[in-house]
């Protein structure tokens, strides 16, 4: 498997500096919802940013993380490009660091190694290490790379080849529950010719790759009802309905051998273009490796990877009732609940997916609430469900053979060195939709990230090459320009 690293040699001059200002970025506690964090996140980047001349502004009306957003204008007749980043991450939760999430620290092949010894060897920064710390790859990556991008600009008295629009937001990892309504209130502050979206993993492959759209994201928190208090399993076991038993039961009832039950789920699901499979057919064969690498014998569905995550999904990302292990003890439970997140294909609506979801468990016998059942209702409905939705946006997917996605992946060429992989789609989700149509015009996903950096989990990591790539891709959109204006 290849792997990206940064080919010009300005980045022996700016990577010590990006690569220091990212470790401070990672010093942050940056778990979305948590306010006072993400304000001490939005304030560092705005700093950081404004030292290299570039005045940003932040909107505190946001719940959770500020939105942070402006523009460098360099010439009225110059293409002008949107960037957006997220800077929130993912709550820590898992057990199994390496080391303290937001202490991050470097390691080669296992072995740590101090930040000094980093940036002092004399042979520069070794493309292969990693720095372990959450949000390192999911998303703060980008937010140094550009910035260092900038910094080499600034550095020879140049100004960047085009406009830029900058929105870097702090509720993505919440289901960007208020991004829609600032874009459309400030749509001609954040007018651009279209917008790269810089989230997310090269390809698994390890070529570098542009993605045209993403899925959709919803979900939800499930509550199921037993008896009002706990009961001795034996005295009432096989009598009294048991929660924990009444949720498995129905879960596996919307999900089956892979494939969603949920009766029209995906039937207003976008249909793939010509295009779009075109793109299918040149993508990289990497399903039997791809398996080997996270232990799993077999897929959850026989079909090949990337056809499975161009329709949507139902993840059940946790269980939890009663206790279990040296706890464990010989109750009925009272309740039992499971929180579901689903990534939606493009044309799927959120909310119908949802209202879709309650009339199959009506149909499944479920009395569905979205609130506690009164102690009447308890005693009323022999099935009591209660479902708290989450916030959730569409999925958005732009033709495989459009022209922003054609001289996007010639921007990568020409920065990697490398015809980059044409992804119709990825798994995960961003808010693409809300650019989109709320400003009404194109995006791409640009990612930059190591596809193995452990998003989501326990022991995320960036490889100091891939932030290197990055800062080449940048210096190029920002040199050359994009959309049609490359030259060799």
């Amino acid at each position: 498997m290849m792997q990206l690293n940064s080919r010009l040699p300005q980045w022996a001059t700016h990577g010590p500096w990006a690569v220091e200002q990212l470790v401070a970025l990672t010093c942050l506690p940056n778990v979305t919802g948590h306010r006072a964090d993400l304000e001490r996140n939005a304030a560092a980047i705005v700093a950081l940013y404004r030292d290299l001349g570039v005045n940003l502004n932040t909107d505190g009306r946001f719940e959770g993380g500020p939105l942070i957003f402006g523009r460098l204008e360099v010439d009225p007749n110059a293409p002008t490009i949107g960037i957006y980043v997220h800077y929130d991450g993912q709550p820590v939760g898992e057990p199994d660091w390496v080391t303290e999430p937001f202490d991050p620290v470097f390691r080669l092949n296992d072995a740590p190694i101090s930040k000094d010894q980093v940036l002092s060897d004399p042979a520069g920064i070794n493309p292969d290490l990693r720095l372990f710390g959450r949000g390192t790859a999911d998303d703060r990556a980008p937010l140094v790379a550009i910035a260092a991008a900038l910094r080499a600009l600034n550095e020879v008295g140049r100004k960047p080849a085009v406009n830029l629009v900058f929105c870097f937001e702090g509720e993505e990892e919440s289901g960007s529950p208020n991004l829609a309504q600032y874009l459309a209130a400030n749509a001609d502050a954040l007018a651009a010719d279209h917008w790269w979206i810089c989230d997310g993993p090269v390809h698994q492959s390890g070529l570098p790759q542009v993605v045209c759209g993403v899925r959709g994201y919803t979900g939800f928190e499930l509550t199921v009802y037993g008896p009002e208090s706990e009961l001795h399993s034996g005295h009432y076991g096989n009598w009294v309905p048991n929660p924990a038993q009444l949720l498995v039961e129905l879960l596996a009832h919307c999900k089956q051998d892979g494939r969603i039950e949920i009766e029209g789920f995906d039937a207003c699901a976008t249909p793939i273009t010509s295009g779009d499979r075109a793109a299918i057919a040149r993508l990289p064969g990497m399903d039997a490796e791809i398996l080997d690498r996270i232990g799993v014998a077999m897929p959850e569905r026989e079909q090949p990877l990337f056809e499975s995550v161009l329709s949507s999904s139902f993840n059940i990302r946790g269980i939890q009732s009663g206790t279990v292990g040296a706890n464990a003890r010989n109750i009925i439970p009272s309740t039992a609940h499971a929180s579901v997140d689903m990534r939606l294909a493009p044309g799927v609506d959120p909310d119908v997916a949802l209202d879709e979801l309650v009339a199959y468990l009506e149909g499944l016998g479920y009395k569905v609430f979205d609130r506690e059942p009164t102690p009447q209702e308890r005693r009323t409905h022999p099935r009591l469900a209660r479902i708290d939705r989450m916030p959730a946006y569409p999925g958005m997917r732009v033709p495989a053979d459009s022209p922003l996605v054609v001289d996007t992946a010639k921007v990568i060429a020409k920065a990697s060195g490398i015809d980059p992989v044409i992804l119709p789609s990825l798994g995960g989700s961003v808010p693409f939709h809300h650019l989109t149509d709320t400003l009404g015009v194109e995006a791409v996903l640009v990612p930059i990230a190591n596809h193995d950096n452990n998003q989501h989990a326990a022991n995320e990591n960036l490889r100091i090459g891939h932030l290197g790539y990055g800062f080449d891709l940048f210096s190029t959109l920002m040199t050359y320009g994009p959309v049609g204006t490359i030259t060799d």
